[in-house]
């Protein structure tokens, strides 16, 4: 496995646990406390994948 298939891997975790909040938030299965701890991850991961993005170009 290449570090470009390891990074590719971890971005696709990262975009499924992103998922995975925005569905859960959008169901409701969270407290408002919660939904905005999952919220502050998914902006953090996403945070993270722009800085790997930048960093490429």
């Amino acid at each position: 496995m290449t570090e470009n298939d390891v990074d590719e891997a971890t971005t696709a975790e990262r975009i499924a646990r992103v998922e995975e909040i925005i569905r859960a938030v959008e169901r409701g299965e969270m407290t408002v406390g919660e939904g905005k701890e999952a919220l502050a991850e998914a902006r953090e991961l996403i945070e993270e994948m722009q800085a790997e993005f930048d960093e490429e170009e």
